[in-house]
C-alpha cells in the first residue's frame, strides 16, 4: 500500500476531541438537539454525545449524515485551513487522518477537503482498507459515491449483490443504497468521493 503512516498527520485522541467539541459547537449555534442531530443523521444520541466528548469515532458515511444534519462541510468539520487563494493544494504531509474504531469500520481516512469559495461542495478521501476489516454495519448516507481502487483489491457490498474492484477500477453508486466496504489480498487504498445529492 502507498499510504505511509509516517508521512501524515495521525490522529489522536486530542484531534478526535477537536472534531467531536468542533460539532457539539455547530450543533449548539445552530440551535439544535443531540435528540434533533441524532434523527436528522441516523446516529444514536449516546453514539453522538460520546462522539462530541471525544470518546468515540465515527465512519465516513456516519460523519458525511453529521455534516448534512448539521449543515456544514466535511473541511470545516474537521477543523482545515480555509484559504483565501482559489487554488486549493494539499500536500501528502498535510492530510488530515482519521482512523474509525473497529465497529465504524476500521478504516484510515485522510481528508484531500478544502473550502474553496464557490467549489462544489463535494467530499474527497484518500482510504486505507486494511485486510479483513469491514463495518459491522451497512453504511449509507446522501448524495452519489464514487471510488477509483489506487492499490489493492476491495469487495463492495451492495443490496442483491457482491462486487469486487481491482487497481484502477472505477465505480459509483448512489450513497443511499447501504453498502459493506471489505479489503482482501493484503487491504485496498481507494480514493472516495462523495458528491451532493
Amino acid at each position: 500500500m502507498s499510504l505511509d503512516n509516517k508521512e501524515v498527520q495521525v490522529q489522536d485522541a486530542s484531534d478526535l476531541q477537536q472534531i467531536g467539541l468542533r460539532a457539539r459547537d455547530l450543533r449548539r449555534r445552530r440551535g439544535l438537539t443531540l435528540d434533533m442531530v441524532s434523527a436528522a443523521s441516523s446516529l444514536s444520541k449516546a453514539h453522538l454525545s460520546r462522539f462530541e466528548r471525544g470518546e468515540k469515532s465515527l465512519s465516513i458515511a456516519a460523519l458525511l449524515r453529521l455534516t448534512e444534519a448539521l449543515d456544514t462541510t466535511m473541511a470545516i468539520l474537521l477543523g482545515e485551513d480555509q484559504p483565501q487563494d482559489s487554488v486549493r493544494l494539499v500536500r501528502r504531509v498535510e492530510r488530515r487522518q482519521l482512523t474509525a474504531e473497529l465497529e465504524d469500520g476500521g478504516l484510515i481516512m485522510q481528508s484531500l477537503n478544502g473550502t474553496l469559495s464557490g467549489r462544489p461542495n463535494y467530499t474527497a478521501f484518500v482510504v486505507r482498507c486494511p485486510e479483513g476489516i469491514e463495518h459491522n454495519a451497512e453504511a449509507f448516507h446522501s448524495g452519489c459515491e464514487l471510488i477509483y481502487v489506487i492499490d489493492g483489491t476491495l469487495r463492495i457490498s451492495l443490496p442483491g449483490r457482491d462486487l469486487v474492484l481491482e487497481r484502477g477500477d472505477f465505480m459509483e453508486f448512489p450513497g443511499h443504497m447501504k453498502h459493506v466496504l471489505r479489503a482482501v489480498a493484503g487491504g485496498a487504498e481507494l480514493l472516495l468521493l462523495v458528491l451532493p445529492g
